[in-house]
């Protein structure tokens, strides 16, 4: 009896290394470790001598108790080996899914499982390479959605984030098979289309623009949207994908600017970016040696024809004696963070001015723009404190102007800034007002002093009947606020009647006074002082 059940425990013993054997084999060809090449031969050690410990108990007349203690260990090592094999095994696969999960992650995006960036750039080194060895071309899309923000803003990042799922879906339901399609930023869309001519692409452009301004429904939120794409064909524009990418981006960037409905990319377009370029270049040093200087404009009261302030506005001066306005390189500073620096010359600069006009007996407000960059330093009223300490002078004679679209990127922040400003005791205000999404909103958010309308309302409110009633109404509307409205792009006298009569406390424009440099204004005020327009 205990001959064969020494037997059965030996010849399970076998039977599970043969079984292990397998998994063994498969996991040692698949992995480079030589650990499993070793485990696997001496997997086949331990089966010959499992066999021949067999083949000695059947030779055994009598088998005792340590023969079967024996079979029993030689058993329960088989039994350790294949869960060994096995666990291994399923660690192993498990690694494997999510190496392959993670590989996928890298290349698609999690929000709307189109391929990312990173897969579009890998798709067009292909397409280069084939279409250069086929002598083929193709183009490259690139498009984002217009006033995405105002999505997130007023209706939620939540809505923001199922509108972009949605339009996702549209696009790869819509589009051609042989498109291929990419997410490559927040709201930014790609597409390569191969054996493109300008036929097809014009006709894509069509389809994209009524595939946008067919409402979307999101929770009930009906949302239409608008995009105008750039396009750039191989090898025409590019001939490698750096080159493609770069072209791309700034014909969809000349599309946005223009609102065109496509646009393609030339070399002109490139001329532009390389001065844009030049310019950033030279910022850092303009910054350092102090090129700028501080033009002046002046706001008059409304009722009294005095002056209010003065609006300190920028200049470059170059080399060649001309001179570059503001919207020549400050949406430069802008995107290189250079505006901060920007920023605290002209508040510098203009508020030591103030101080010698206060002395001089021109008791005056000085209005400074500010970037929404600006805002996104926490030690920003310190440093205002510090300059209007330093000329000695009070803080409500400082206002800093800021636009809607400044609030857009960072809005919690900036509320904190500006609030901060306004208990130091510095004036807020509103610029471009009536242009945004959500002026009414911040006229509630904001510690406001001060509503700028847009020169937009102002320049044919005498001949349109809606524009006058938006001016009249804001004029009211800031009135009931507690808050000095501005009416800028003031181009004759029959505007300043007109607002005069609607009430508007202050006013701005070519027709009262052009931005002019310090020793000119400096003249100005001294002619103007006490005199009506």
């Amino acid at each position: 009896m205990i001959k064969y059940l020494a037997l059965l425990l030996t010849i399970s013993g076998v039977l599970c290394l043969l079984y292990a054997t397998r998994p063994t084999l498969k996991i040692s060809t698949s992995e480079s470790h030589w650990g499993w090449r070793v485990l696997l031969a001496l997997l086949c050690f331990f089966i010959v001598g499992y066999i021949v410990y067999l083949f000695l108990l059947f030779g055994m007349t009598n088998a005792n108790l340590i023969h079967l203690m024996l079979a029993s260990i030689l058993f329960g090592g088989s039994i350790f080996v294949v869960l060994v094999i096995r666990l291994s095994r399923f660690t192993l696969e498990q690694k494997h899914r999510v190496a392959t999960q993670e590989q996928y992650n890298a290349i698609h995006d999690d929000l709307t499982g189109l391929p990312n960036r990173k897969y579009l750039l890998q798709h067009l080194d292909i397409q280069v390479q084939e279409a250069n060895s086929k002598q083929q071309t193709f183009a490259v899309l690139l498009m984002d959605l217009d006033e995405f923000k105002w999505v997130n803003d007023t209706l939620g990042h939540f809505v923001g984030d199922k509108l972009l799922q949605a339009l996702a879906r549209r696009l790869q339901e819509r589009l051609a098979a042989d498109i291929f399609l990419a997410r490559t930023a927040g709201d930014e869309f790609a597409m390569v289309v191969p054996m493109a001519d300008n036929n097809r692409i014009t006709q894509l452009g069509a389809d994209i623009r009524s595939y946008f301004q067919e409402p979307f429904d999101i929770d009930g939120h009906m949302v239409s949207l608008m995009s105008c794409p750039g396009v750039a064909y191989f090898p025409e524009h590019g001939d490698s994908t750096a080159t493609l990418m770069q072209s791309v981006d700034i014909a969809m960037h000349v599309a946005k600017k223009q609102k065109l409905l496509l646009v393609t990319y030339d070399d002109s377009m490139a001329a532009m970016t390389r001065k844009n370029l030049a310019l950033v270049a030279r910022l850092p040093e303009a910054i350092a040696k102090q090129e700028f200087t501080l033009f002046y404009q002046p706001l008059i009261a409304g009722k009294t024809n005095k002056v209010f302030a003065l609006e300190a506005l920028i200049r470059w001066p170059q080399a060649d004696e001309t001179i570059l306005p503001p919207s020549d390189f400050i949406p430069l500073a802008e995107q290189t963070y250079l505006i901060r620096d920007v920023t605290r010359w002209v508040v510098t600069t203009g508020l030591q001015q103030l101080g010698e006009w206060h002395r001089a007996g021109h008791v005056l407000s000085l209005q400074v723009n500010i970037s929404s960059r600006d805002l996104d330093e926490n030690n920003l009223p310190e440093f205002i404190e510090e300059q209007l300490l330093k000329h000695q002078l009070p803080p409500h004679c400082l206002i800093l102007e800021i636009t809607e679209s400044a609030l857009v990127r960072n809005r919690k922040q900036a509320i904190a800034i500006l609030t901060k400003l306004s208990e130091l005791g510095v004036s807020i205000s509103l610029d471009d007002f009536g242009t945004g999404y959500s002026s009414m909103t911040l006229l509630d958010e904001l510690p406001l002093n001060q509503v700028k309308i847009d020169r937009s309302f102002i320049d044919d409110m005498e001949t349109s009947a809606s524009h006058r009633a938006i001016v009249e109404s804001t004029i009211t509307l800031g009135s009931k606020l507690g808050l000095a409205v501005v009416a800028e792009g003031i181009e004759n006298q029959g505007q300043i009647h007109l607002l005069s009569q609607l009430g508007c406390d202050l006013m701005q424009g070519f027709y009262i006074a052009k931005p002019m440099p310090t020793a000119a204004i400096q003249q100005w005020l001294d002619d103007y002082q006490n005199k009506a327009i």
